[in-house]
């Protein structure tokens, strides 16, 4: 949820930012860094939690990154110019989203195979509640009032975390053999020891396999094939999801939707954007297992491009043809990223998330998470850093139409190549990788 109000602070902040009434006076091609500076911060998270994740725990380190998470709002609130900004927000994005990928770990390493997809679906959930929290707040709060309330998220998440158990397999790679299957018998709600030998085995024959060849992980993510293999599938969706636009529509909103023209203030639009993808998203979390993650991803994929290309077409008839009134079909924009944020959020980003979590063994799952994620922040820092550019340059008819065409593309390329993991386990899956 911390992520999600983080990603999302700019939709309602620029418009303010940038506008007479600022305090802080920020320049347009500004706050496109104070937008995508967000990223940068997110790389230099992605290169220090392999460093500290099997040393003291998914647990704790959690619990650590919560210090730049709570830092970065209290930066925000007291800032009294734009290089203060930049500062806050490098430093979000390293606390928030090094804390999101250990979560994606966390999660995959606690969780059922049955369950697992679902589970990991709903920190896409908690995602939009945190942007649509930000958005509201900032439709009927004012400026700091939103960032003072802002501060209460990862407060809360202090609170409530610690109470939780550590990772199973980080007990077992502490040889905590006694303490690993505790927490396994009430993760899995079991009160017998020896019904759960054998996952306790499982996990334990995987920590050791992964402990042999941990030393050369980086080396081995790209000699082995399996690694390989598996690293090029996530990297396609991942920047299946970054060249959708995701985060530029996160981050400009309110914005894009003034550029409509629609009758319901942009503020209010960017609400019910983000609140609509939420309801529809919560029943449709169980098709990741249902579907399977290949058709699952297409058809996401598909649904999203057909909406992106919609939001184009509305913006083309309007800018570059000059049509006079599109008061009637002004609201297609609206329904159009509605649509679009629904699919995606269901679908390929979920997935990629999942895809993420399931592909990768124990011994380079640190190592590949950290090179993928630095991969897509900078592909989405050089996305939303852009985006103010380009819709200048080619029109932002264009800019959608590019992220339709790319959408589509690159999540075809994943489904052609890409295994089904629904109902596999750990192990199982890296079978299917040869």
């Amino acid at each position: 949820m911390g992520c999600g109000v983080a990603d999302s602070w700019t939709s309602p902040a620029l418009p303010y930012l940038t506008s007479p009434e600022s305090k802080i006076p920020v320049l347009q091609h500004q706050g496109s860094w104070v937008a995508s500076l967000f990223n940068v911060g997110a790389i230099f998270g992605y290169i220090v939690y392999p460093l500290f994740i099997d040393r003291v725990g998914r647990k704790y380190s959690l619990l650590i990154l919560f210090i730049p998470q709570l830092l970065s709002f209290i930066l925000i609130y007291v800032a009294k110019s734009v290089e203060l900004l930049y500062i806050s927000r490098l430093i979000g994005g390293l606390g928030y989203c090094a804390g999101e990928i250990v979560g994606y770990i966390y999660i995959a390493e606690i969780a059922e195979k049955k369950i697992r997809g679902s589970l990991i679906i709903l920190e896409a959930i908690s995602y939009n509640v945190g942007s649509l929290i930000v958005v509201t707040i900032g439709a009927f709060f004012s400026y700091n009032k939103m960032n003072l309330i802002s501060i209460s998220l990862p407060l809360l998440f202090i609170l409530i975390f610690p109470f939780l158990p550590e990772s199973p397999y980080f007990r077992l790679k502490q040889n905590r053999k006694e303490e690993a299957t505790k927490i396994l018998s009430k993760l899995r709600g079991l009160k017998d020891p020896t019904a759960l030998e054998p996952e306790i085995n499982r996990i334990k024959e995987a920590i050791i396999e992964g402990e042999i060849s941990k030393k050369y992980a980086m080396r081995k993510l790209f000699e082995n094939k399996r690694h390989r293999k598996a690293l090029f599938i996530v990297a396609l969706v991942k920047a299946s999801t970054a060249f959708s636009g995701y985060l530029a529509v996160s981050s400009y909103s309110q914005i894009i939707l003034g550029f409509s023209g629609f009758s319901l203030d942009p503020k209010f639009g960017t609400i019910v954007l983000t609140l609509i993808p939420i309801l529809f998203i919560i029943p449709t979390t169980p098709l990741v297992d249902y579907l399977g993650r290949r058709w699952l991803t297409l058809l996401s994929a598909l649904i999203c491009a057909v909406s992106l290309f919609f939001v184009g077409l509305f913006f083309f008839f309007k800018f570059y043809l000059n049509f006079a009134d599109l008061t009637v079909i002004s609201w297609v924009p609206l329904v159009a990223l509605v649509i679009y944020k629904i699919s995606l959020m269901g679908g390929i980003y979920s997935t990629s998330n999942v895809l993420a979590s399931e592909l990768f063994p124990v011994e380079v799952k640190s190592s590949a998470f950290a090179f993928i994620s630095v991969s897509r922040e900078i592909l989405l820092f050089l996305v939303n850093l852009g985006f103010d550019w380009s819709i200048h340059s080619f029109g932002i008819y264009s800019v959608f139409w590019m992220y339709a065409v790319s959408c589509l593309a690159l999540s075809l390329f994943a489904f052609i190549i890409m295994p089904e993991t629904k109902g596999k386990n750990l192990e199982e899956i890296q079978v299917l990788l040869d």
